[in-house]
């Protein structure tokens, strides 16, 4: 005879039942718990390489922003030498003598600096001649320190150069660095800043075979007037402001992409012997320069240094545009 439930055994099977749906409930929350852990303990592939893609497009656009804020402070550069191109044109058009160079007595009779002394017109020193040099002495000496000076008398160019009270330009050529204060290192009471960052713009002339420029001998120039990219130092043209990369790339641009022809130069310091001279070893990263090859003083196969493997992304040279 089957065994028939009593009221008494479906009660307990009943609670039975509800007891093992609680425990699988009890087990399924516990395992969606163990996979929300799972789940939160790491990121998944896709997460990972969204990551990625973020980190890689924040630093690709640090990279792009300082190349185009560097490119953009050579192209100002360029700007600002044409600006003084023109300037320079101005003041001789209306004068008929270049800034600096203008003839002592000239320069007296028009209220302008004028130089006195022994020197007092002679090479260097107000003489007239078409050549902005620097006189005997090193640095922005000269008919160079009185070039920027010229110009802002001339009411042509804004600034203060060479008329602050306290630092004057010393007149007297039978003075030490006349031109320029003696020992004066504070460029910028004297010439305009350059848009290369920590440098100045100095004036000078390339002069086959005579002392007295800021570079004395170019293998291949006349008498001839140039502005260079200088940075401050008790000697500036020993202080290179540019990098033989950079430099190839302005000279290629705008000139013919050799560091000794043309209207765009460019100095190596490391084989400077006062004169125009060019490194003649092959550039390595422990003597790096800014030019390689040929010899002085014909310089037939000069070259840039332009490979950063050899240190030509350092600041190696000295920049130099004829105006």
């Amino acid at each position: 005879m089957p065994a028939t439930l009593t009221h008494h055994s479906c009660r307990e099977l009943l609670l039975f039942v509800k007891q093992c749906r609680c425990t699988l409930k009890a087990m399924c929350i516990l395992q969606r718990t163990r996979q929300l852990a799972e789940h939160r303990a790491g990121f998944t592939l896709i997460e990972l390489s969204i990551v990625l893609v973020i980190v890689g497009l924040l630093i690709g656009g640090v990279i792009i922003g300082r190349d185009l804020i560097h490119a953009a402070e050579i192209r100002g550069q360029l700007s600002q030498l044409d600006q003084y191109r023109s300037v320079v044109n101005t003041f001789k058009s209306k004068y008929d003598a270049l800034p600096g160079d203008m003839h002592m007595n000239q320069a007296a009779r028009l209220g302008f600096f004028a130089f006195s002394g022994s020197m007092a017109g002679k090479e260097g020193y107000g003489d007239g001649n078409s050549i902005v040099m620097a006189g005997a002495e090193s640095n922005c000496a000269g008919e160079c320190g009185a070039f920027w000076r010229h110009l802002v008398e001339a009411g042509m160019l804004p600034g203060n150069y060479g008329l602050n009270s306290a630092h004057p330009l010393i007149s007297d050529t039978d003075t030490f660095n006349a031109g320029l204060p003696n020992g004066d290192q504070s460029y910028s009471l004297y010439m305009p800043a350059a848009k290369l960052q920590g440098s100045y713009v100095s004036v000078g002339a390339l002069v086959d075979g005579v002392g007295g420029g800021l570079w004395n001998a170019s293998p291949n120039s006349s008498s001839r007037n140039v502005f260079s990219i200088v940075a401050p130092g008790s000697d500036y043209y020993f202080n290179p402001t540019i990098s033989a990369v950079d430099m190839y790339s302005i000279d290629r641009k705008i000139d013919d992409g050799m560091p000794n022809r043309g209207r765009v130069l460019s100095s190596s310091w490391d084989a400077w012997d006062l004169g125009f001279r060019y490194w003649t070893g092959t550039p390595n990263a422990s003597s790096v320069a800014c030019t390689h090859g040929g010899s002085y003083p014909s310089g037939a196969d000069v070259r840039y240094n332009s490979d950063p493997a050899t240190g030509g992304d350092t600041l190696t040279c000295i920049p130099i545009f004829f105006w």
